[in-house]
């Protein structure tokens, strides 16, 4: 084994090792940045995964919200039913009394209501806006791997041009 260039026909080689070793570290470097770009790609796909889990999620709020709702509906209706019920026997259901306590259990019915509406949809809201932020950091993952595989390749060519030069 030697160090020196060889001559052919006014072409200069290098070593039969130097050149071995300038394709293995070309080859190597592809190799890298294929992985470093395929796992991006995994990073990505991951943050689109946990972005669907979450918009699930969002979904299940919106229906736990509207079931909510619901519940307190029929809570209220019963409640109103019971207390006309109540009231039928010792009063005039068309009693002023009677109509402002049923007006003013509504008022505070609809109230609860209105709020457990705008509580599902600020949570739905921020589930959402958290599902858009995995998005968003995967493809930047993404990029990122990307832009590091780029330089892995670069950094390899660079290598071995440097070799076969020298």
């Amino acid at each position: 084994v030697t160090d020196q260039w060889y001559y052919c026909g006014g072409i200069v080689l290098m070593p039969f090792w130097m050149a071995a070793m300038a394709i293995t570290g070309l080859v190597s470097a592809g190799v890298a940045a294929e992985g470093q770009r395929k796992a991006g790609i995994a990073a990505d796909e991951n943050a689109k995964l946990n972005a669907r889990a979450q918009m699930a999620d969002r979904d299940m709020q919106i229906a736990e919200a509207k079931s909510q709702m619901a519940q307190l509906q029929e809570e209220y209706l019963s409640a109103r039913n019971s207390n006309i019920a109540q009231f039928s026997p010792t009063r005039d259901s068309s009693d002023q009394s009677v109509s402002a306590f049923l007006r003013s259990n509504e008022k505070k019915v609809v109230a609860d209501i209105a709020a457990a509406g705008t509580m599902g949809r600020a949570k739905a809201n921020r589930m959402e806006s958290a599902a858009a932020i995995t998005r968003s950091e995967g493809r930047a993952t993404k990029q990122a791997y990307n832009y590091k595989a780029a330089s892995t390749l670069i950094s390899g060519i660079s290598n071995y041009a440097a070799t076969r030069v020298t």
